[in-house]
């Protein structure tokens, strides 16, 4: 396999882990904002796909250790730093990461009106605080 086949791979694997990471991010700074434990109420605020983020994770990691095996162990592991650096320094994007977030409540106001309308509640008590807190 091509260091491109590798690289194009793992950014994939990146950016699907990069996403992930961001909504879960964009879940806790509003449990924050409204003072609520992450468990259990952050676990009704996370869309149904992250339960796939930590099998992501750990596929992006195994490539790097086969990339590293197969072609080049300097590069995959610099991929690797960059994906955590990028993962770590870039701002979580709002504007993309909340409408998951709504379309899961609105899953949730379908079972539990009240919980949902509480989690809606939530989200605006976060854009009123901002997310810098």
């Amino acid at each position: 396999m091509s260091l491109e086949a590798f690289a194009a791979v793992f950014v994939v694997l990146a950016a699907a882990d990069w996403w992930m990471v961001k909504v879960q991010r964009t879940t806790q700074l509003i449990c924050r904002a409204s003072g609520a434990p992450m468990i259990p109420v952050g676990e009704f605020l996370n869309p149904a796909f992250i339960k796939f983020s930590f099998p992501i994770t750990l596929a992006k990691w195994g490539w790097v250790a086969v990339w590293a095996w197969y072609d080049s162990a300097t590069v995959a592991l610099l991929a690797l730093f960059a994906s955590w650096l990028v993962t770590v320094v870039s701002p979580t994007p709002f504007r993309l990461t909340i409408p998951s977030v709504l379309k899961q409540i609105e899953h949730v106001r379908a079972v539990d009106a009240d919980l949902g309308d509480q989690l809606f509640k939530m989200v605006q008590t976060w854009k009123a605080i901002g997310v810098k807190r």
